[in-house]
Parts: structure tokens; sequence; C-alpha cells
């Protein structure tokens, strides 16, 4: 019969994974609230009371560029770009120089990111260009129209950019997505310069806790009678009744190459599948946008260690 052994769990950071998921941290076996505050997960639709005061948060929205092409000569002419539209948005908005404006008239921010229905176009030679493009996420009309004012007081000459050299192609297209944040700290790994365009209220969020009192993981009996120690780390959705989406369940740690090399593949496996029928029992908080329950993705470490 296999035994119980304590194990150390972790509910991980893991941002920036899918539009609609959030991300959070707490401790392992604990139910207090987070210190983090990120404003990085989308918004329900409608919610009864959750544009009450006490729901909402002082964020400042993002904005960064979403290009296909992320070589880093490109990237940084790109972010050049990208800047000289950020000040032309800010200075739609009454700004001088680095200010950052409060917009509250653009609305309460309900998302974690959303792509602007703009494509823009730098050329190696002639004038630059942008269009609209109906491809892209629900933003409000509000910013919408203040982005293509913006764009249409730039001259077209404007949109340049010093070539990289070796660089093929004739023109580069990107577009422009905006984010909303309490601080970046969630951000920091973007492959792109992010440029604060405005502040406003945000919906408050919540992380997805696990609730005290859930049982340890199993002790895979081979294992422990081995001495063997190990550490799995699982990634799942965290669905608005407070347990695992077994069906978005994967095993990050230990990797493929790792069972499919190692002598010690056996009890890798073992561990993977302890952990995995530890989550499906284990109940969480989940996750909330002001008052309303959401999905959320999260990195949820085991460390299986002898007692």
């Amino acid at each position: 019969m296999t035994s119980a052994r304590p194990t150390t769990r972790t509910l991980g950071r893991y941002c920036g994974i899918a539009f609609g998921l959030l991300c959070a941290a707490a401790a392992g076996g604990s139910a207090q609230q987070s210190g983090s505050d990120d404003a990085v997960a989308t918004g329900p639709s409608q919610c009864a009371d959750t544009l009450q005061p006490a729901n909402l948060m002082r964020v400042t929205v993002y904005q960064e560029v979403s290009a296909k092409d992320t070589a880093s000569a490109l990237v940084s002419q790109l972010d050049l770009v990208a800047q000289r539209i950020a000040i032309a948005v800010r200075t739609a908005l009454g700004a001088a120089g680095d200010a950052v404006p409060q917009a509250d008239s653009l609305g309460v921010w309900m998302g974690a990111g959303r792509r602007l229905p703009f494509v823009v176009v730098v050329r190696r030679e002639g004038a630059g260009s942008w269009r609209r493009d109906t491809n892209s996420d629900t933003i409000s009309a509000k910013v919408t129209n203040l982005y293509a004012g913006a764009l249409r007081s730039i001259p077209p000459d404007s949109l340049w950019m010093v070539w990289p050299d070796g660089y093929a192609a004739d023109s580069v297209v990107f577009r422009l997505m905006l984010i909303a944040a309490s601080n970046t700290s969630h951000l920091s790994a973007t492959t792109y310069s992010l440029f604060a365009v405005y502040g406003t209220n945000g919906l408050r969020e919540h992380p997805a806790l696990l609730m005290k009192g859930q049982p340890s993981p199993w002790y895979p009996t081979d294992a422990e009678y081995r001495g063997l120690v190990g550490d799995v780390l699982l990634q799942f959705a965290i669905d608005t009744q407070g347990r695992a989406d077994m069906t978005t369940i994967k095993v990050l740690r230990p990797t493929a190459a790792t069972l499919s090399t190692s002598p010690f593949a056996h009890f890798y496996r073992e561990f993977a599948l302890a952990a995995e029928e530890a989550v499906r029992h284990d109940r969480f908080y989940p996750a909330r946008i002001g008052t309303c329950p959401v999905r959320q993705l999260v990195q949820f470490p085991f460390s299986f260690s002898k007692p």
C-alpha cells in the first residue's frame, strides 16, 4: 500500500499564455491572497456589481508591437516606429513630453491584451502607411478612434526606420497591442519594448488559490523504497468552480527528452501520475475579476522528497 508523503506544492506564475486566462501566484497549501494585482486577465462581458469602486484599481495601458519577424536588429527599429505612434497618442490625449495622461473617459479596462484594428507597413523605400483591419480583438470604439486620429496625425514619411543590414524584405508589416497592468513585472519577458500610453481604471483581479487542507499526493512505493526524489511541473486551467480542468493538463517537467533518455524514466512517470492524481482531487478558490469567477491557466510544481 502506498503511503502519503508531504510534498512541496506552489501555485506558480504563468503569464501571457492565452487571451482570457489570467496569471497569478500563491503559496502552496495557503488560502491567503497573493500580493500581485497584475491586470492580465480578460474580464467577463458583464457582472452585476463588478464596476463598483471596490472592484476597480488603477492601471496603465501599454502599447507593444506584434510582428512575425523577431530578429533583434529589426525589433529595435520597430520599437522606434511604435514609440512615435505612442507619443502621438499621448499628445492626442493632451500630454506633453513623456507624461502619461489619465484617460478615464476611455472606459474601464476589462482585458489582458487587445489587438488594435490597424496594420502598419514600413517600407525600405517610400513612405510608410497604415490601414484598418477587421481581424482584431474587441476593443472600444473610443480607443480605436483615438488611435486612428493619432495615426492620421503622423506624416507618412515619418513612418520609417533604418533598414537592418542584410534584411532582404522590402517592407515590414506589424500590428499594435494594448496591455493593461498595475505593474510590468510579468511583462518583462516581452520581445518588444512597452510604451505607456495612458492611465485608467481597470477591474481588480484575484488569483486562484489552493484551499487549505488538501491531501498530499501519494509517494510512489517503489520510488520511496529506493529513496528516490523528483520534481514535477504541471500546467492546467482552473475552472470557475475551483477544479482543475483535466483536459488541459500538461506535464512540463520531466520533459519528453528526460523520459526518453533517463534510466529513471519509470520513476519520473510515477511521480507525474501522482501529481496529476492529486490535482484531480484538489479544490481551489477560483480566480476572479471584480466579483466574477474566471478560468486561470497555472503552472503547479510538486517536489517529492524523502521524509
